[in-house]
């Protein structure tokens, strides 16, 4: 999930020449992995945040953030909130778990824009559409 959020917040030109880097690196299993990307971009675009429920650790559920970079120069981050699929349904993930994730992820949005920018405008704050 940490890394599907991670992807689904890149720049398109960024997210392009980080497709041709996966491409030679799986190879004939490229074109599979792709279309999970563009599954999970889809995910994110419709609920604001990207799911891995048991994929890729059958006992691991799992839901992640873009966290854009808040300032020119760095690179974007992510958050990632996952548990054992016995105490966490994928139900539970998705009502609970992901509003709590994105309301951390503002959280620090603004609280790293506050210091960094003083009152000017945030423009992660933007990305996410935040008043402020």
């Amino acid at each position: 999930a940490i890394g599907r959020a991670f992807y689904a917040g890149l720049p398109v030109n960024v997210r392009q020449q980080l497709d041709g880097e996966l491409a030679t690196r799986y190879g004939e299993r490229w074109p599979e992995l792709q279309q999970r990307l563009q599954q999970a971009m889809a995910e994110y675009q419709r609920c604001g945040y990207s799911a891995s429920f048991g994929e890729y650790e059958p006992d691991v559920m799992a839901v992640g953030v873009h966290l854009p970079s808040p300032t020119p120069g760095q690179p974007p981050m992510s958050l990632n909130a996952s548990g054992p699929a016995f105490a966490f349904s994928a139900e539970v993930m998705q009502q609970q778990v992901a509003p709590a994730l994105i309301a951390l992820r503002q959280r620090i949005d603004l609280a790293v824009c506050g210091v960094q920018l003083g009152q000017q405008q945030c423009p992660a704050a933007q990305a996410f559409g935040i008043a402020q």
